[in-house]
């Protein structure tokens, strides 16, 4: 797959578009010609993005719906079979590129291309509460099998249209606002969700998956590059993205 291929869309509400803003621009710095969607979430209010639009040439993706919720627009993004058909970056506003991201992921052809935590049973607490509890959710699945990694979903790399309604019958209907089922066992809205099916369906041989390391927490890059400045990142060759969650964010 060639780097041009491949297209990013992100998530964004009126609460987080400060950092839509920051990461679209970190995109743009990198990539001046790539293809940015976004999608906007309107539950927490309406905002305007025109001015983003404009500037960074982001393309307002309508998929039919207005307010969302946690997590939800990424799940309906991905069931959408009226998208063209190529492979999309998607990502959270809480991100920011330090490098050239699109090279390392245009090395994998498969469906779906995930950052992986390698975890090995017994999970922890914390581990089940973060992701899933495998055995719970083999209550719903029965095929389900823990594939020895669980994933953070606020970047993936996915062909959308290929995760259907019936695979996520369980966990999530996108008729029914506020769309989430059975939140005892999948908890933590589109990551538990996404951590239970995509799995399962590459297990079923519906999709393919690789696994990519292309993330870093906030916390350990900067633990890591305490005296870095942005000209060491300038030439793209770190080829990184760095993600907030959890991190102070003003």
């Amino acid at each position: 797959m060639k780097e041009d291929e491949i297209a990013i869309v992100v998530f964004a509400n009126k609460k987080d578009f400060f950092l839509t803003k920051i990461c679209i621009s970190s995109i743009r710095f990198y990539y001046p010609e790539v293809e940015i969607n976004l999608v906007k979430d309107q539950l927490n209010g309406d905002f305007d993005s025109s001015n983003l639009e404009k500037v960074f040439n982001v393309k307002l993706l309508n998929l039919g719906i207005k307010f969302f919720g946690w997590g939800a627009a990424k799940i309906h993004f991905l069931l959408s079979k009226k998208l063209p058909a190529k492979k999309y970056l998607c990502i959270d506003s809480d991100i920011i590129f330090l490098g050239k991201v699109l090279n390392k992921l245009s090395l994998h052809d498969s469906d779906f291309v995930l950052d992986a935590q390698f975890i090995r049973p017994p999970f922890r607490q914390a581990d089940m509460e973060l992701y899933i509890n495998p055995e719970k959710v083999k209550t719903h699945y029965p095929d389900y099998e823990y594939p020895g990694y669980f994933f953070n979903t606020g970047q993936l790399m996915a062909r959308p249209g290929i995760i259907t309604d019936t695979l996520l019958s369980e966990c999530f209907d996108p008729s029914a606002y506020p769309y989430y089922k059975n939140r005892d066992v999948f908890g933590l809205v589109d990551q538990a969700v996404l951590n239970a099916v995509i799995p399962l369906a590459a297990k079923r041989g519906n999709v393919s998956v690789e696994t990519s390391n292309f993330m870093q927490w906030s916390v350990s890059f900067f633990e890591e590059h305490k005296n870095a400045t942005i000209e060491d990142f300038k030439d793209g060759a770190y080829e990184y993205l760095v993600h907030y969650a959890g991190d102070t964010r003003v």
